[in-house]
């Protein structure tokens, strides 16, 4: 969310900013600067006072993503090097701090300075690069040179051109920074709310701020006011609980060791201030035997389902269900499905919604998961195309993502069991009843969007209705209730962005190649009117094939993509194959249906291999004879002459046209004679026909005297 001051101005802002994070009350925020300054507070009452009354407008284009190139793709190749760098340099800052920096000044210059020298870097370079980083939105491409803005001043650097010019710029104005200290408050606050009262140590630091950092006319206020010079950072609160631990005043908390419950610390909610800061994914099996959607004799089995809840409205986002293995290939196509609108999406499975029965399709600050699918380098997409950090989870710990390991349980225990081909089980978890399998995987989908939607307009446990939402007077309290809620009364939630950039970022990445009759991946070959135009064809048939990059999607084999350089977007190249289109088959069927067709063309021959050594048994026999027919003396000379060739092709022409003539009349003479001649005739034709003596006069005379000659009736 971006806001600025309106002419009248409101003194808390730094012109336009955008907003990072919400936090006790107080809304982070970062002026969109031509050099980026360190986010700084305001009070969030009094932003939304602000907003309320006009003195702080909200601002609908974001001028920073508007610039920066939308995949690396577009990137020029040293700006792409010069990213590369940036972005290896900051990642694993994001990945383990993805919201703390935000907030905690001391721990954020500890923290980069510690990276700056093991990197070798300066640590304002690196600063400089969060700054923008945070700036741009969480947008990773934010921090790639903006190498394009060069030249002079509206002049855009010529393509090729290796002069610098100015400086690149996609900002606006300069900002100062705040700092704060005071330990003593701290350390007051410390023994009051943790070593007498017992507190955990985040609600220690905000009743800390709260009852020693505020106005004495707003102490009893439910939220602590701004961010001012005198108030600490939550590291300074840490430093000084440090400090009083070793001292031996303050005991350390430690959880014991042995197997068996454990002390509740917390819940999902903790550190989440509002929807779309947090999400989490998990895959379970669903208990449902499944079928081909090409034969329904082939038994699929069980298919894996994942879903991406959020965890403060506990709305599911997004899922997907597939017969692949819990992997990235499937984890990254329910964030597909959770990052984009849900209207195109069910109307491609049959099912009509608003926009308002399924309104989520945000990216979220961070993403709770497995180590499994997401702890390898196809995962990195998330980071460094979509700039959403992940909170992997340590294995054998289903309570970091209590969550989605509810909505499993509701999943798989709810109406999905009235589907045909449902396995049941007892309370023990034995089967007890397994029904015929006659579900394919598109019903199933269809199945769960309805079971899902249901979900989502559920009520939601009383306690974890927040209070402000019944204070603004809101009459119902479902998990979309409150996800709609938040997003207008919590700022700095989750973000949206454009569906065809997220559904290219997600896209599975491999090379094909491109041959002189269209480009070849996985054995299916594929086609585009670019593709034809690009020249690469022409390339191929001149210099053979030769490999390109591509995405493609696991569940689509009717399309993969192709990025045009000249045209500077994805090229759409389509399946040549119909029957894989009509089925709107995955890669996975599409090869079973291959390996089908291979199998039926075997049997095939297996089936007609008798009658072939029949045929082939009479053409060697015709072959023979006609080796023993030919004169083997006969002169050879001039045997292809082109003028004796056309004589005697004329020859053998008349000859087939004289015996073809013979039969029409043998045929019409003997319907003649059986149809008109006197029994005696009819009796001499058929002694012929018996002998075959003079067959050809008698017939022909049998017809001159059947045909030419009246018949008694005809005379009278």
């Amino acid at each position: 969310m971006i806001i600025e001051p309106c002419e009248s101005g409101a003194s808390q802002l730094r012109g336009r900013s955008r907003v990072l994070l919400i936090n006790s009350g107080t809304a982070h925020l970062i002026a969109l600067t031509k050099v980026p300054s360190a986010p700084y507070r305001v009070d969030l009452d009094t932003l939304e006072i602000d907003l309320a009354e006009g003195r702080v407008l909200e601002v609908t284009s974001d001028p920073i993503t508007s610039k920066h190139p939308v995949t690396r793709e577009q990137l020029s190749p040293s700006a792409e090097e010069t990213y590369n760098k940036y972005w290896r340099w900051l990642n694993p800052i994001m990945q383990r701090w993805p919201t703390t920096l935000i907030s905690d000044t001391e721990k954020r210059n500890r923290v980069l300075l510690k990276r700056a020298d093991k990197v070798g870097v300066r640590f304002r370079l690196l600063k400089e690069i969060l700054f923008r980083y945070w700036a741009g939105g969480y947008e990773p491409l934010a921090i790639a040179p903006a190498f394009y803005c060069r030249g002079g001043k509206g002049v855009t650097q010529a393509s090729g051109s290796k002069r610098r010019g100015r400086r690149a710029s996609t900002y606006g104005h300069v900002s100062n920074v705040l700092s704060v200290d005071c330990r003593e408050s701290l350390e007051k606050g410390i023994r009051r709310f943790i070593k007498s009262e017992g507190r955990q140590i985040d609600e220690a630091y905000e009743l800390t701020i709260r009852n020693y950092f505020t106005d004495s006319d707003n102490q009893k206020n439910t939220n602590p006011i701004g961010l001012t010079s005198n108030q600490p950072s939550r590291w300074q609160f840490d430093r000084a609980l440090r400090r009083l631990r070793t001292q031996g005043e303050i005991k350390s908390r430690r959880p014991s060791a042995r197997r068996g419950p454990r002390v509740r610390t917390g819940t999902a909610r903790d550190g989440v201030f509002g929807p779309g800061v947090r999400y989490e994914v998990d895959f379970t099996t669903l208990p449902i035997d499944l079928i081909s959607v090409f034969d329904n004799t082939l038994h699929l089995g069980t298919p894996v389902y994942y879903h991406v809840p959020d965890v403060y409205s506990r709305v599911l986002t997004g899922f997907h269900v597939t017969l692949e293995n819990g992997s990235w290939a499937a984890a990254r196509l329910a964030l597909a499905h959770s990052f984009t609108p849900k209207v195109e999406a069910c109307r491609d499975i049959g099912i009509e919604i608003k926009t308002e029965d399924w309104p989520c399709n945000h990216l979220p600050q961070v993403i709770s998961a497995d180590r499994g699918e997401f702890a390898g380098d196809a995962a990195d997409t998330l980071p460094d195309e979509l700039g959403v950090s992940l909170d992997l989870e340590p294995p054998y710990k289903p309570d970091g993502k209590s969550i989605v390991e509810r909505l499993n349980r509701y999943i798989k225990e709810g109406r999905l069991k009235t589907l045909p081909g449902a396995r049941l089980f007892n309370t023990r978890g034995k089967r007890v009843r397994a029904r015929y399998p006659c579900v394919t995987l598109p019903a199933v989908r269809r199945a769960l969007t309805s079971i899902v939607i249901q979900l989502n307009h559920d009520p939601v446990p009383a306690d974890k209705i927040p209070a402000l939402m019944i204070q603004d007077g809101w009459k119902t309290a479902s998990r979309l209730d409150i996800w709609r809620w938040g997003m207008q009364r919590l700022m700095g939630g989750g973000r949206t962005r454009d569906p065809r950039s997220v559904y290219f970022a997600l896209l599975k990445k491999a090379a094909a190649k491109i041959r002189h009759d269209g480009l070849y991946f996985k054995g299916f070959r594929y086609m585009s009117a670019g593709l034809r135009d690009s020249g690469l064809l022409e390339k191929a048939l001149h210099n053979g094939a030769f490999e390109v990059p591509i995405r493609y999607d696991d569940y689509i084999a009717a399309r993969v993509w192709l990025f045009d350089k000249s045209q500077n977007d994805w090229d759409l190249l389509e399946l040549i194959d119909r029957d894989i289109i009509k089925a709107e088959a995955s890669f996975e069927e599409a090869v079973l249906l291959g390996k089908h067709r291979i199998a039926i063309r075997s049997a095939t021959f297996v089936a007609n291999s008798e009658k072939k050594a029949h045929f082939d048994q009479i053409v060697k026999e015709e072959a023979e004879d006609a080796a023993q027919t030919v004169n083997k003396d006969s002169p050879r000379r001039g045997a292809n002459n082109k003028g004796r060739l056309r004589k005697n092709r004329r020859t053998e022409k008349a000859i087939g046209r004289s015996e073809h003539t013979h039969t029409v009349i043998e045929s019409f003479a003997e319907a003649a004679v059986r149809a008109h001649a006197p029994k005696k005739l009819r009796a001499i034709y058929e002694a012929g026909i018996r002998t075959g003596d003079t067959r050809r006069a008698r017939l022909l005379a049998l017809s001159r005297d059947s045909i030419l000659k009246p018949t008694r009736k005809e005379q009278k």
